[in-house]
């Protein structure tokens, strides 16, 4: 049975390889404490200027 991973999801806005808008990435391997950057399998994320909302 699959088990549930942490996945970023959100908005993109100018990046290189992606087109802006809703992404969901792979599972998150690891996240800055300072909340500015995570690692997902496949790339590393710029958190800057991200916020966070409750669900």
């Amino acid at each position: 049975m699959p088990q549930p991973v942490a996945c970023l999801s959100g908005l993109v806005d100018s990046h290189p390889r992606l087109r802006s808008g809703l992404i969901v990435t792979t599972p998150v391997i690891a996240l800055d404490r300072a909340g500015r950057w995570a690692r997902t399998l496949s790339r590393y994320y710029n958190l800057a200027g991200s916020r966070q909302f409750d669900a």
